[in-house]
């Protein structure tokens, strides 16, 4: 569509200041795994492990959390991922203190968020603790975003019933 995208190689994102791994669509857990564990998403494990190493900071938000935890970053502390996959992540990441409720969960380094759209919250969690409270609440009244501290109140039971073969 002639969109250009700039890219910097793998080093120049493994040295910088904070790592952040976006969420993706992703249909169901099976496909969550496929993508969690394709061979192009290796070497970024291999940052993630690195990163852990030296204490440098990392978030990520739906997908990207899973990517942190198929690293082993989040064994042994307290996250978050996507609401309706929590019960797959859980079962395939059992190391890993998970928290679904919530919508944004920092563990010293290491910052996650709920589905894709967590991201926001994501971003305006780490402009607070970079940049202080008053300026995400800045940021905040200019896009319009609540502080949403749950994912609970946007977690559809139909849904997961139908996405549940015995249910369905």
């Amino acid at each position: 569509a002639g969109i250009r995208v700039s890219h910097e190689s793998l080093a120049v994102a493994a040295a910088a200041d904070l790592l952040v791994f976006p969420g993706a669509f992703i249909e169901n857990a099976q496909a969550m795994q496929a993508w969690t564990t394709q061979p192009a998403n290796r070497p970024w494990l291999g940052v993630l492990r690195d990163r852990q190493a030296a204490a440098l900071p990392v978030a990520a938000s739906c997908a990207g959390t899973w990517l942190l935890a198929e690293a082993g970053i989040l064994d042994g502390r307290h996250a978050t991922t996507v609401w309706w996959l929590a019960a797959a992540f859980r079962d395939r990441y059992p190391n890993v203190l998970l928290n679904p409720d919530r919508m944004v969960v920092s563990d010293g380094p290491v910052t996650t968020a709920g589905a894709a759209l967590a991201h926001a919250d994501l971003m305006l969690h780490l402009v607070a603790r970079t940049a202080g409270a008053l300026t995400a609440e800045r940021c905040a009244r200019l896009l319009l975003a609540d502080q949403r501290q749950v994912q609970s109140r946007f977690v559809s039971l139909a849904w997961l019933a139908e996405g549940d073969p015995l249910m369905r």
